[in-house]
């Protein structure tokens, strides 16, 4: 363990006196740069319901001046909005921190998030305890397009990553249906490719099913 701080030869990340390992990464300060073949993945930043709060809340705060004239109501409600933009600024931002790491090479899949405390949490799961790799809409509001690994009993799967659904239709006059986006399989195909697994395609909409367990 070093007694002095050191930088991770893997991520650039700085380390303080006497960590153990890299705290971006994982890895022990001993560990030798190889050719890097892991696949980073995280969630696509989506800031749209801060922005829209951040705005009303702006739009309200200028309209409260002066002060002495704004209506009761109005400076009531102001800092219930704030409060409620910095809450949802917060929530995006612990959403925004899960990243995945698929190592073909150490044979693992590490899964890095920070808990409502802002903890960093690490899980880690072997790569032999999946079969497979698969795409499929998801229902609800909104929609998304799942990107999952599939153990081998198929009973359970790993959540990857999540993106916005694609559209298509064959005719102006028929209705649009769920297509798997360029993004999802693009990271579908990569994963199979990398890691040796089956390639089970876009499975269309349907359920999310269970997850495994950390």
């Amino acid at each position: 363990m070093p007694d002095s701080p050191w930088t991770c030869l893997h991520c650039d990340e700085s380390n303080p006196p006497f960590t153990e390992v890299c705290r971006e990464c994982g890895r022990y300060p001993s560990d030798s740069i190889r050719e890097d073949r892991r696949l980073i993945v995280r969630r696509k930043p989506s800031h749209l319901a801060g922005i829209v709060l951040g705005i009303v809340a702006a739009i309200m705060l200028l309209g409260a001046f002066p002060l002495d004239m704004a209506p009761s109501r109005q400076l009531a409600a102001l800092p219930w909005i704030l409060v409620t933009w910095l809450f949802v600024v917060y929530v995006e931002l612990v959403r925004d921190s899960r990243v995945v790491e698929i190592d073909p090479d150490g044979k693992r899949v590490v899964e890095r998030a920070r808990s409502w405390r802002w903890r960093l949490r690490t899980f880690e799961y072997p790569l032999s305890q999946f079969r497979s790799v698969v795409s499929y809409t998801a229902p609800g509001r909104p929609s998304r397009n799942f990107v999952e690994l599939v153990t081998h009993a198929g009973g359970e799967s790993f959540h990857v990553v999540a993106f916005d659904p694609a559209f298509s239709s064959e005719s102006l006059l028929l209705p649009l249906r769920y297509v798997e986006s360029p993004e999802a399989e693009h990271l579908r195909k990569t994963i199979a490719a990398l890691c040796s697994l089956e390639d089970r395609g876009y499975l269309g909409r349907r359920w999310p099913g269970a997850y495994v367990i950390s």
